[in-house]
């Protein structure tokens, strides 16, 4: 099967938490999952990746960005 790039973003490492475990119901059914923090992710290859890219970005406060995340989504644009 396929690549699956899952890119989280998190403050209090929820967002973390929930690519680990989609990582593990992604490998139980073959496919290889990668985990990146999303301001370690690649973003110049992004459109010519061969991977499916999910993006796992959590919030908090008032719907703020987590500090891992704010340039990186900026970049994104």
């Amino acid at each position: 099967c396929g690549r699956i790039d899952l890119v989280y973003s998190s403050t209090s490492g929820t967002s973390k938490r929930v690519a680990s475990q989609l990582q593990s119901l992604l490998e139980a059914e073959k496919y290889f999952a990668n985990i990146t923090n999303i301001g370690d992710y690649d973003h110049e290859t992004l459109l010519d990746s061969q991977a499916t890219v999910i993006f796992l970005l959590s919030t908090y406060g008032d719907g703020d960005s987590p500090e891992d995340g704010e340039n990186s989504i900026s970049g994104l644009r």
